[in-house]
């Protein structure tokens, strides 16, 4: 009796698991969940610390548990998103015992499970790495401890030991901390659920002072709790957090108007962020009309769902109006009570329209619920479908890094989502050691130095600029002390990869070879014998002399040739990575430089000349004597 009292919630969560991993990987990690995975590496002070840098708005709990979930699993993009999967099948059943705590027939609670299952607002956030479905979880269990825990006005208090109520108010306390500790926006179900109490208070206090009181007692300390966890924290991130509320970051253009605000809303929490078109119209529409059905002549519970979802929004739309950067996904936790409340307008809708249709109750209520689920598969289906643009996708990115990568690499970064996502798309072991490269005039050589110290290589992870442009400061430092091996725009992305060489390769020969060229450059370089594997970077310190004025630019090549003469590698550049040219130089001046080459990821193994030339920029014409022969590299 009891398994088929349970068999449709079970058929309900499976069905709503298969639509929340259908496709998780599908798309590309955009820049909240790369900053997610950035964050979760990070212990609490770190956090907070680069909370602060980034100007970062996100409390800790949800990063730090993603954090622990990443370690044991794995940062795959499947992985990161499976840990907001789980909360949002949870969310899913705390619907059906809420229903069922607020007074709803079994049949309306189990259609409002069905509902959020298949909700595509729920489904997007159970699909992504942020904290959003954590939150509407923690929220809607924490309404439902909240009835459990404040008995209606005229009850008797339900008997418990205080053993029992401890850890009811102790759950109640880890659902807020949950909540508002993975988005401070949860704080707005927070404050619906005081006015609650308050309104109960005030309905039923004579008589019954010492009852409430005591329950008052209780309920803030449940929330001291939850606070004096998360006080460190916002008192360390403060600055940088209110900075980024105020709109001292950049500009934004969000929600602007009531009627964009509020239509916005309406339209995303009924039909999710893909939504669009006069169909998706249509369809929030039809939603909101059920909801509002469901609000009719209501009996019980109609003033805390109004209240949970208007409430947040009203908020939501003041402080919008402070700084236009509120989006309908910070208030998330409204879906449970918005798919309630239609829950019971479809149930008294199909109630109505049964007087005139010769068919079932239970057939007709089976239709409507099959109809208005199959009115979001347009909106499901652009979900599941619908690439991530090329120039946001980092795949490309990770796959040529992913073979170049060497232990002991550092990279420096110019946003907090980049290592999130080569996190997730490299291997462990090919991961290298990030550096946020947030730098000023004066701080730029010590700090430079300091993370070069000891290491042979360093990536520059780049968004829609190079290694060399003016901006870059990392980049026109490294420019100057460094052998620039290898850049790309991977997947023809905004994404920019260059990797630098900080040192000559060091060489079992102790020969040291003189080249004249016609034009009348002199090259002194160290013979070249040593061993490498494809994807390693080859650097040879090269120091050239003018023995007299040369009039034309030209070109230095380092290439390695096949035992046949083909061209296997190389890199050609003017001197210095471009940064000087030799109609500069003056006759007798030494110049010294580290010109490096990437050894190709397919390279066959065997053994390849290193050759050095040089050759007319404007014309291409090589010099008369010709490349030289400076050694040679085995390939392994």
């Amino acid at each position: 009796m009891r398994l088929r009292h349970f068999s449709l919630p079970i058929i309900i969560l499976v069905f709503a698991a298969s639509l929340r991993l259908y496709q998780l990987d599908f798309r590309a990690l955009w820049w909240d969940e790369g900053l997610s995975l950035f964050f979760a590496r990070l212990n609490y002070i770190e956090n907070a610390r680069l909370a602060v840098t980034l100007a970062d708005t996100n409390p800790p709990v949800y990063r730090l548990l993603l954090g622990v979930w990443t370690s044991a699993v794995g940062s795959s993009a499947f992985a990161a998103r499976l840990f907001s999967v789980m909360p949002g099948l949870i969310l899913v059943a705390v619907v059906y015992r809420l229903g069922r705590a607020l007074k709803f027939s079994r049949e309306t609670s189990l259609v409002a499970m069905a509902l959020c299952a298949a909700s595509p607002m729920l489904i997007y956030y159970a699909q992504e790495a942020k904290g959003y479905s954590l939150v509407a979880m923690a929220g809607t269990a924490s309404v439902l401890l909240w009835l459990k825990l404040t008995p209606p006005p005229g009850a008797l208090p339900r008997r418990t030991t205080l053993r029992e109520r401890r850890n009811l108010w102790g759950l109640y306390a880890f659902t807020l901390l949950l909540a508002i500790g993975s988005h401070y926006i949860g704080a707005f179900l927070i404050a619906v659920e005081n006015l609650w109490t308050l309104a109960l208070t005030i309905r039923s206090w004579r008589g019954n002072e010492r009852r409430w009181l005591g329950h008052w007692a209780w309920v803030i300390a449940a929330q001291a709790a939850a606070a004096a966890l998360l006080l460190p924290f916002v008192l360390l991130t403060y600055g940088g957090t209110s900075a980024a509320v105020r709109g001292e970051t950049g500009g934004f253009g969000g929600l602007n108007g009531p009627i964009q605000f509020f239509g916005q809303h309406a339209l995303e929490l009924t039909q999710g962020p893909t939504a669009n078109g006069t169909g998706a119209l249509i369809v929030a529409a039809a939603v909101i009309g059920l909801a509002i059905i469901g609000i009719w002549d209501l009996e019980v519970g109609s003033w805390k769902l109004l209240s949970w979802i208007g409430i947040p929004l009203l908020l939501g739309f003041a402080l919008n109006s402070y700084h236009e950067f509120f989006f309908p996904r910070f208030v998330l936790y409204t879906v449970p009570a918005i798919m309630l409340l239609a829950a019971e307008g479809l149930a008294r809708f199909t109630l109505y329209v049964s007087r005139f249709v010769r068919i079932s109750l239970t057939t007709l209520f089976i239709v409507h619920l099959s109809f208005v689920m199959a009115a979001w598969t347009p909106t499901l289906l652009t979900h599941y479908t619908t690439p991530t643009p090329l120039g946001e996708d980092w795949r490309p990115v990770a796959n040529a890094m992913r073979p170049l990568v060497r232990q002991g690499d550092a990279a420096i970064h110019t946003w907090g989502w980049m290592p999130g996502y080569l996190d997730a798309y490299l291997p462990p072991a090919s991961r290298p050691q990030y550096t946020l490269g947030f730098f000023t005039p004066e701080s730029l050589d010590p700090d430079m130095r300091a993370i070069t110290a000891g290491r042979s290589r360093v990536w520059l992870l780049d968004y829609e600029i190079d290694q060399f442009d003016i901006r870059n400061m990392a980049g026109g430092w490294l420019r100057t002390e460094a052998a620039l091996v290898y850049d790309a725009w991977p997947g023809e992305g905004q994404g920019h990869i260059a990797l630098f060489a900080l040192r000559q390769t060091p060489t079992s020969s102790p020969g040291l070879f003189t080249v004249t060229f016609a034009n009348g450059l002199k090259l002194e370089v160290t013979e070249m014998q040593t061993e490498l594997a494809p994807g390693d970077a080859l650097a040879v310190t090269m120091l050239w002399e003018a023995s007299q004025p040369i009039s034309d630019r030209y070109t230095i090549f380092l290439h390695g040739q096949a035992a046949d003469g083909t061209l296997a590698f190389g890199r050609d550049s003017e001197p210095n990575n471009g940064l000087s040219f030799v109609t500069d130089w003056k006759p007798g001046e030494r110049h010294s430089e580290l010109r490096g080459v990437l050894i190709p990821p397919d390279t066959p193994p065997g053994r390849y000349w290193l050759t050095v030339g040089i050759y007319n920029t404007m014309t291409g014409a090589l010099d008369e004597r010709g490349p030289a022969v400076i050694g040679a590299v085995t390939i392994r």
